[in-house]
């Protein structure tokens, strides 16, 4: 996980856009979904059930806050609706 992004900003940030594209009429950017969505799977792919979070810094290890939880989920049902029904954030959520 080093050098990823905090997983609270891309939950967040992944649900947001799934909010506001139709509405603002938002065009899709393949490449920045993509790279959200892998970062958002690396958080979670660790298969103890938590999402992690990069900030915490040697010698402290990665966190799995529970409100980073609620981002986590956010930001899965935004990847199910914006990759139209991914299996893989189905499986992690």
């Amino acid at each position: 996980m080093k050098d990823a992004i905090p997983l609270i900003t891309v939950g967040c940030f992944l649900h947001a856009l799934n909010l506001c594209r139709d509405i603002a009429g938002l065009l899709d950017d393949p490449q920045l979904l993509h790279g959200l969505r892998q970062q958002l799977f690396r958080s979670c792919g660790w298969g103890d059930g938590f999402a992690w979070d990069d900030m915490g810094y040697s010698p402290n290890p990665p966190l799995a806050f529970m409100h980073h939880q609620k981002e986590a989920l956010l930001g899965l049902m935004a990847v199910w609706q914006i990759f139209e029904g991914d299996q893989t954030a189905k499986n992690y959520a």
